[in-house]
């Protein structure tokens, strides 16, 4: 058994083997952070769900206490990650008023419960992790996958869940806080298993280009920046940055440029427009901009570029949307 496997022994069970094991609510905390704060390697029997509500930080793991080998991932507006058992980690590169959920779950062999007149009533909700199986083969996939770590991006409504389960520590009725809590645990892993699926650092860093992309869609004809792109999804430009040249090999803003040029093709071939009507149309500052980034894309001038469209026909795949004021005039035909 190497040094790994020994260390994460005593933390087990990991998910993959928790099945029949009941959730029991160990630990909790809604904090907000500063980029002051700091935290050591640390390790615990208890799977841990943090969750990024504002702002932005990394979390960094390693296999065990003496690895010098560690694994960085960011985690932004409405993601969390699930930590497995028995893996050392740390929170580090906290963005100023970053906050933060926690929940820390513990799996038990049996249930913990009081001894009292509503015991018998909890036992028909807090149940083994498998019979939640039964609702949802997703939660089962996702939990034998056995990753050391899952990332998750919030389309369901775990954020409203995780804190009614904060909400409800605080209630002095011990069994109601018991069975509201063993309810709305069930339901956050149910509600877990709806969320996007779950990632790795790579594709983390996917989840948000994709969701940079679809914000640049929406508005590359306006004058946006980098910045501006980076708060709408929730993370760093410099780290957006960095996952938009590993995703694609090129720059944010050679891609806002590469679709500005694309529309301003289409109304050079399809419309009559000037040419400072067209580069103002598609995002660019001047005419001059505009001629420059169609230089530098297509290679030729975008009079050039018009004079040869005018010639064939030109078919634009998806299919630009229709923009009336520049639809070119039909020509005058002769009745026969």
């Amino acid at each position: 058994m190497n040094a790994a496997n020994q260390i994460n022994s005593e933390f087990s069970p990991r998910l993959k083997d928790a099945g029949e094991s009941y959730l029991t609510l160990k630990n909790w905390y809604s904090e907000v952070f500063d980029s002051n704060f700091t935290m050591d390697f640390h390790a615990h029997p208890q799977f841990e769900i943090m969750y990024c509500e504002n702002g932005q930080f990394d979390f960094i793991y390693k296999k065990d206490k003496c690895s010098d080998v560690t694994e960085t991932v960011t985690v932004g507006n409405n993601c969390f990650i699930l930590i497995n058992t028995g893996y050392y980690h740390q929170l580090a590169n906290i963005y100023d008023s970053t906050k933060i959920l926690n929940l820390e779950f513990l799996p038990t062999k049996t249930r913990s419960l009081e001894d009292t007149k509503a015991s018998q009533l909890l036992k028909r909700f807090i149940v083994p992790l498998k019979d939640l199986y039964a609702f949802s083969k997703q939660l089962e996939n996702i939990f034998s996958a056995d990753q050391d770590y899952y990332i998750f991006v919030d389309n369901s409504n775990v954020l409203g869940i995780i804190r009614e389960i904060i909400r409800k520590t605080e209630e002095s009725n011990a069994d109601e806080r018991a069975l509201n809590i063993a309810l709305l645990t069930n339901k956050l892993f149910l509600d877990i298993a709806h969320c996007s699926s779950p990632i790795g650092y790579k594709k983390t860093g996917i989840i948000y280009v994709d969701s940079a992309m679809t914000y640049i869609n929406s508005n590359f004809l306006k004058k946006i920046s980098v910045k501006e792109i980076a708060a709408a999804v929730g993370v760093s430009d410099v780290y957006l940055q960095k996952m938009f040249r590993e995703q694609y090999g090129k720059t944010i803003h050679r891609i806002i440029t590469e679709k500005r040029v694309v529309q301003a093709k289409y109304l050079l071939s399809q419309s009559d427009a000037d040419m400072n009507t067209i580069a103002a149309s598609c995002g660019f500052g001047s005419y001059e901009h505009m001629a420059y980034a169609f230089k530098r894309v297509e290679g030729c001038s975008p009079s050039n570029y018009r004079q040869k469209s005018s010639s064939k026909t030109v078919r634009f795949f998806p299919p630009q949307p229709e923009i009336k004021l520049f639809t070119r005039k039909p020509k005058n035909r002769s009745r026969s």
